[in-house]
């Protein structure tokens, strides 16, 4: 076999030749299918304006706000003893383990970004993080998920809960085998970290001005990252999907739009009335989107924080676990649910006025990632039918 056939037929060849057939196949798909692609980029863009900008965009400035001012630096010394005992992270990252499990995906891939590029962690430190910092945040499990979707905004708590668990469990398994694997090598801390956890140069703090235009000009670019993304895989998800024989409306099709994008899987769940953890699992893995958006926001000198694979898998175990969770908690939690009702609960779609100043957010996301410079109504709740426990769960 010739050297050409080798490379061709490694990991990286047989990658190319995926790819190229996936880009023909969309290239095709468009040119003879430009329909069906529009409208998925106009549920795309509903889906931005109306629901992840404006519950994502305040903790994305928020974080990053924290460390350019000096805030997590400081909120770390509080947090450096639990961090350190149920993660063995350092202090500092304890801020940004915080706003992961309430701020929404992007949010704990860019702060992982932030500590890694200042020193705070190591690499291997970094790569655990991301296995449990990768979260979905209340305002889409609760509002977006368990009200709009399933009719049921106490689901939607059980949700969140359930998530939250499972991403603690998996960080305290992977803190307890770091730290017994750092009893053996003591090679697994970094030239500026003390002994307690947290930096003792003093806090590293910008003025107010830059440290404001700084974290706003980052979540912007955030911000029109993860709307881009968004969009893509709303415009191409359909076309695979048809070109692949399967409809929205079927199990197949419900599975392949979780692997592929969270919101439209999980919306696509609750069509089918499938239990609430479906939407565990799908909420738990991600979706291939998130899943390039980490990769993005957690990049280092060109390479990924944590393997791909080992990833996948972390995000697979965390939505397994919590679709485990979620199962028992319905033993103790109980919320009510019609059962002889065939009202169908639907996404409810942004109005005229959330539209509007969503797409102005949007906007003004573009200008800061420009020219800024580093320096310087509710889904139908069906009522007085016979209730019993929820069998969604």
């Amino acid at each position: 076999m010739t050297k050409d056939k080798k490379k061709l037929l490694s990991g990286d060849g047989l990658t190319f030749i995926l790819v190229t057939a996936l880009f023909f196949t969309a290239c095709a798909g468009v040119l003879t299918d430009d329909r069906t692609a529009s409208d998925g980029v106009r549920a795309g863009l509903d889906s931005c304006l109306g629901e992840l900008l404006p519950s994502l965009f305040p903790f994305m400035f928020l974080s990053a706000f924290a460390a350019e001012y000096g805030i997590s630096e400081q909120l770390g010394r509080l947090l450096s003893p639990v961090t350190r005992l149920l993660f063995y992270l350092p202090g500092e990252a304890g801020v940004t383990v915080l706003f992961s499990l309430v701020g929404g995906y992007p949010v704990g891939a860019v702060g992982i970004a932030s500590l890694r590029k200042r020193g705070v962690i190591t690499p291997s430190q970094a790569a655990r993080m991301l296995c449990f910092c990768v979260n979905p945040g209340p305002a889409f499990l609760i509002a977006t998920v368990g009200e709009d979707f399933f009719g049921d905004r106490r689901l939607g708590v059980l949700l969140f809960l359930s998530q939250t668990a499972a991403s603690v469990v998996v960080g305290a398994t992977l803190g307890f085998a770091a730290r017994i694997k750092s009893r053996k090598k003591r090679a697994d801390k970094p030239a500026n970290q003390g002994k307690t956890g947290y930096t003792f140069a003093g806090i590293r703090r910008r003025d107010l001005a830059s440290a404001f235009v700084s974290a706003a000009k980052s979540a912007c670019t955030s911000a029109v990252s993860l709307c881009s993304l968004v969009v893509l895989f709303s415009a191409f998800s359909p076309l695979l999907m048809k070109a692949l024989g399967v409809s929205r409306s079927t199990l197949p099709g419900v599975i392949l739009g979780c692997i592929l994008e969270v919101t439209d899987g999980t919306a696509a769940a609750a069509a089918m009335r499938l239990p609430i953890r479906a939407a565990a699992l799908a909420a738990g893995w991600g979706g291939l989107c998130v899943h390039f958006q980490v990769y993005a926001a957690s990049s280092h000198n060109g390479k990924t924080a944590c393997p791909p694979l080992r990833f996948m898998c972390a995000r697979a175990v965390t939505g397994g676990l919590s679709a485990l969770l979620l199962r028992y908690a319905g033993e103790f939690f109980a919320p009510a649910a019609a059962v002889f009702s065939n009202i169908e609960h639907t996404a409810a779609r942004p109005t005229a006025l959330t539209f509007t100043s969503s797409a102005a957010l949007l906007l003004s996301s573009v200008l800061f990632t420009l020219f800024i410079d580093e320096g310087g109504d509710r889904a139908n709740k069906p009522e007085d039918h016979l209730r019993i426990w929820d069998p969604r769960l």
